[in-house]
């Protein structure tokens, strides 16, 4: 079987090094590459595309913000779980 491959977005964090670490350690994945970030996360499909939803004016929204906005309606955490819920289902 293929290894499958992974890239870690935050990777200089404390998750992002655990994360790495264990994706070292299994024969099952390959790690690829990471990169640091500023608290956004992409929706990625299994053929490799970003996922997005769209704003009122029609334009993608491509990240979301993993942490808590006060300002916004709905939390970025709370969007992305939903669309990999729907995903999923596809």
């Amino acid at each position: 079987m293929a290894k499958i491959k992974v890239g870690i977005a935050g990777c200089l964090g404390r998750m992002g090094q655990e994360l790495m670490k264990q994706i070292l350690e299994d024969k099952n994945f390959l790690f690829i590459g990471g990169f640091e970030h500023q608290g956004y996360f992409a929706l990625i499909d299994k053929d490799g595309y970003i996922r997005s939803r769209k704003d009122n004016f029609g334009n993608p929204i491509m990240y979301y913000l993993g942490i808590n906005d006060m300002n916004a309606s709905q939390q970025g955490i709370e969007m992305l779980s939903y669309d990999i819920k729907k995903l999923i289902d596809e």
